[in-house]
């Protein structure tokens, strides 16, 4: 638990760098966003419920749901891959 603690709280901290460029954060951990979703093949994503214990998850799950909200992309429900489509800022 505490190693999977250091990889959020060193994931979340990127975001705080001033070369910061969120395509290529939310591409980069893709799949530890989708470690914190209940994704059944065919149906939208659903945040896990057993974050209580888990704070740095909880942190981490909605950070990277902002960060995904202010970026164009896609999310295909039964692939459950991301398309992030580019902006001028990436």
């Amino acid at each position: 638990m505490l190693e999977e603690d250091e990889i959020f709280i060193r994931i979340l901290a990127e975001t705080q760098d001033p070369d910061f460029n969120s395509f290529r954060w939310l591409r980069k951990n893709f799949d530890y966003y989708k470690a914190t979703l209940i994704w059944p093949e065919g149906l939208p994503p659903i945040r896990r419920t057993t974050f209580t214990l888990q704070t740095k998850w909880k942190d981490f799950h909605q950070v990277y749901t902002d960060i995904l909200q202010a970026t164009p992309h896609e999310l295909d429900n039964f692939t459950q891959t991301l398309t992030l489509f580019p902006t001028n800022d990436n």
